[in-house]
């Protein structure tokens, strides 16, 4: 449940951070109905607006512009960004409506309808209150302080103007909250859909990555294990500050979820050449190679328009390029450094991690010391040395992954061997 009242939250942050950008421009429109005032105002269409209040206006509502763009930029996930956009775009309303030569009243309400679109019924309700009191504030400012000569003669019936301005912004802000909580509702049930489907993607991933590893007798939950491993390096990684503009929490996620796809296309290379005890002649070493290309092509077709392009894009690098070394020795492509995508650097390293760790037919399982040292003799030659130096920092958690990972091992062989007893 707190899981997925977190997913649920991001899931509307995300959508705020959107809309923080389109208010944020809404503001540019806003500039460009001051300059045409003032243009107004020179021709003599609103002969009683002062100059000074629209220059004013254009120059406040130009200056909360960038404001808005730098907050955004700077930290998008600044709750309080929301409330600057619209309460500057308030202020910018409530100095055109004390303007004597103007009418303003209503255009109170852009402000309310604007907060729908954050599908929050209580900043809705926040930003019709001060709406309204900053409604009823410039009546009264006109009221008491507009000459004679104002088109509009609020002075002699300020109480008529608020009771009748009131009544109208009342009804509809009451028609906003209502729509603002109905959009809040159909949001949450989008949420709930989009998380079903989501589920369902992943398990499909899960039961692909499942169907190729069981080809290989002796790798069971291979792809589990290094995607776990993906998620530590990652997390290490962000920890350490290495390569800050490729690498943050999003593209770790989407790494990790990845990662189980890196073997694809293994599904393509005989159980044969797969399970042989002894080393591999030079023809089958050439079918092996093949399989990260065959990876690529797999995913391509498989998970194109069924995933979005970042994951498909981050999976079918990870399987085309997690057998690349560093210093280009590599295949199928033989790409060096960073030539090699960072996902595929790191999908590489847990790949071997596990590969270390584990039996295979062709060898024992090394320990952890032996497999630390194994990746500090090939840092900067088989493996990113960023990469090869967060893998040594979490010895560790590896030490316990490993541990988990033979404990589950050992459960699911004793649920099988349960099952063939009772059949």
């Amino acid at each position: 449940m707190r899981a997925r009242k977190l997913a649920e939250r991001e899931f509307i942050l995300k959508n705020e951070q959107k809309v923080n950008k389109i208010v944020s421009w809404l503001m540019i429109p806003g500039l460009f109905v001051g300059l045409a005032l003032i243009i107004l105002r020179v021709t003599k269409v609103f002969p009683n607006a002062p100059l000074v209040f629209l220059g004013l206006n254009a120059l406040i509502q130009t200056s909360f512009w960038l404001i808005a763009q730098i907050l955004i930029k700077a930290n998008p996930r600044n709750r309080a960004i929301k409330y600057f956009c619209l309460l500057s775009i308030e202020f910018a309303t409530f100095l055109l409506s004390v303007s004597p030569g103007l009418v303003m009243f209503i255009s109170f309400l852009i402000i309310p309808t604007l907060s729908c679109l954050y599908f929050n019924k209580r900043f809705s309700l926040t930003i019709t209150t001060i709406g309204y009191l900053a409604m009823i504030a410039s009546i009264l400012i006109r009221g008491s302080f507009a000459p004679e000569e104002s088109v509009v003669p609020i002075y002699k019936w300020k109480a008529a103007f608020c009771i009748g301005c009131s009544i109208e912004y009342i009804l509809c802000a009451i028609i906003i909250v209502v729509v603002t909580g109905r959009m809040r509702s159909s949001l949450e049930a989008q949420f709930l859909q989009t998380e079903k489907i989501q589920k369902i993607q992943d398990r499909l991933i899960l039961s692909i990555a499942d169907l190729v590893e069981s080809k290989d007798a002796f790798t069971g939950q291979h792809v589990q294990r290094t995607a776990r491993y993906v998620e530590r390096i990652c997390a290490k990684m962000i920890e350490l500050g290495y390569y800050p503009d490729e690498l943050n929490e999003h593209t770790a996620k989407v790494m990790a979820k990845a990662a189980p796809l890196h073997d694809m296309g293994k599904i393509k290379v005989p159980e044969s050449i797969l399970e042989k005890p002894g080393k591999l002649t030079d023809e089958e070493f050439e079918v092996i190679k093949m399989h990260p290309l065959w990876g690529e092509k797999i995913i391509e077709k498989t998970f194109a328009g069924i995933e979005d392009d970042e994951f498909t894009q981050c999976a079918l690098l990870m399987a085309l390029t997690h057998h690349e070394w560093w210093n280009g020795r590599g295949y199928p492509l033989r790409l060096t450094e960073k030539e090699i995508p960072l996902c595929g650097r790191i999908m590489a390293a847990a790949d071997v991690l596990d590969a270390l760790l584990t039996v295979r037919p062709y060898k024992r399982a090394f320990t952890i010391d032996e497999t630390m040292n194994i990746f500090a003799d090939n840092s900067g030659i088989q493996f990113d040395p960023l990469v090869a130096e967060a893998v040594l920092e979490i010895e560790t958690e590896i030490a316990y992954l490993q541990i988990e990972a033979i404990n589950d091992s050992t459960i699911a062989e004793a649920k099988e061997k349960q099952s063939d007893f009772l059949q």
